[in-house]
């Protein structure tokens, strides 16, 4: 992925991480999906969106995340970043549990 045109992270808006106030404090973490460069590839964009169509199959199976990973055969995180597009989620797309059309 080094040589393709990386546009502004959606999470960070290009700042590399995120602020927000939590409590009465402040919280400020270093974004994951960017990796504190506040660019990512433009292919994540598919990745998002795919990840959410993912999210909603799962949804309308009436599965959890939990549930549906274990019947994957895979770690909920592994199906969790799949969802949420910091993965290619055509990676989860060939394992036990999913049917696509």
């Amino acid at each position: 992925m080094t040589n393709e045109r990386r546009v502004e992270c959606p999470d960070c808006l290009g700042k590399g991480g995120i602020s927000k106030d939590y409590m009465g404090g402040h919280l400020t973490m270093d974004c994951r999906r960017c990796g504190k460069t506040g660019r990512i590839p433009v292919v994540m964009f598919e990745w998002i969106a795919k990840g959410k169509s993912l999210t909603g199959m799962r949804q309308n199976m009436d599965r959890s995340l939990r549930e549906m990973a274990k019947q994957m055969g895979i770690e909920p995180l592994a199906l969790h970043d799949a969802e949420h597009g910091y993965v290619d989620p055509t990676s989860v797309w060939d394992l036990p549990g999913w049917e696509f059309p």
